[in-house]
């Protein structure tokens, strides 16, 4: 605990909790900047797209019914509206910052293509994984998409715009995948330790030019060039590793689900962990990360209707 008070004080590291759904257990999980400066974050549970502008002032968005469960991941699109993934429904989700809501549905089999992360590629277009359909889609504002078939059983999860032009993401069941935006893929297999297989989770592009990533099941943060080296940085006790975001002071900063903490990594791997501001012993888990336009970190809880704003 010594150490946690030298470092919160040479980085002035303090929480403030926002109150937001009124439901229990909403399950808020991605989170990003939206184009009206306010912060915008998905709530699984719920089935609603939240707002919360960076005073703490709150709005929420309720989706129909036939499709209020399941949103994942959420990025504000080059059309200055909101583009989300419905994991559940297997659909694209599009919302103005006034509330108007459009869906998308992904061609093909409707079963279970589940799509997962959703980033905006350099092409103008927004780009989504699906993670049993195992492809890598791209729609254009206007609704249409084109599917791209990754490697087989891949599983894709999370996606990124890369510092080369080309989208990243990660495979659960392979390791790191790259697709252009003529929608050339390849794969960069992440090597076991000990025998055990790996579980690339959520990605970000790094101030260094290199892709982060973090391994849930073996606790590591990855770094992979654009070239394809890929680095490990063990987060030893600190346990399942979750969301990453590269934070205004150039360093990546990711959640921790075991263990309720905030970790951050420089680009030399010097990692630092903070005790997120728990509430409950057996809730309260730290989820969803961005980078808000006010230099702070803002941190959706998985278990409780609340949102953190981490300035440092």
């Amino acid at each position: 605990m010594l150490a946690y008070a030298v470092l919160l004080a040479a980085l002035n590291f303090s929480t403030t909790l926002i109150s937001v759904t009124g439901d229990k257990n909403p399950d808020l999980q991605g989170i990003t900047v939206g184009p009206d400066r306010a912060l915008w974050f998905v709530e699984y549970e719920t089935g609603a797209i939240g707002r919360v502008t960076t005073i703490g002032k709150f709005t929420e968005f309720p989706l129909p019914k036939d499709r209020s469960f399941g949103l994942v991941s959420i990025v504000a699109g080059p059309d200055r509206a909101l583009w989300f993934t419905e994991y559940v429904a297997g659909a694209i989700g599009r919302m103005t910052t006034d509330g108007s809501y459009t869906e998308y549905a992904i061609p093909g089999d409707q079963s279970s293509p589940l799509p997962a992360g959703i980033a905006v590629g350099p092409d103008g277009a927004l780009w989504f994984a699906l993670y049993e359909g195992n492809k890598v889609d791209r729609i254009t504002v206007d609704g249409k998409i084109t599917q791209y078939p990754v490697s087989a059983g891949a599983e894709p999860y999370a996606i990124v715009r890369g510092s080369d032009g080309a989208l990243w993401f990660t495979e659960r069941a392979h390791g790191i995948g790259r697709i252009t935006t003529a929608g050339k893929v390849s794969d960069f297999p992440a090597a076991p330790r000990r025998g055990q297989s790996r579980d690339p989770l959520a990605i970000t592009s790094g101030p260094d030019g290199a892709l982060w990533f973090t391994d849930a099941r073996l606790g590591e943060i990855g770094r992979i060039t654009t070239q394809g080296k890929i680095a490990y940085y063990s987060v030893g006790e600190h346990d399942a590793p979750e969301a990453i975001v590269t934070g205004s002071d150039g360093a990546l900063w990711f959640t921790t689900y075991g263990n309720q903490e905030l970790g951050r990594i420089t680009t030399r791997g010097v990692m630092t962990f903070f005790p997120c501001d728990r509430h409950d012993e057996m809730h309260d888990d730290p989820f969803g990360l961005a980078t808000g336009p006010d230099g702070a970190l803002w941190m959706t809880r998985y278990d409780e209707p609340a949102i953190s704003r981490i300035s440092f």
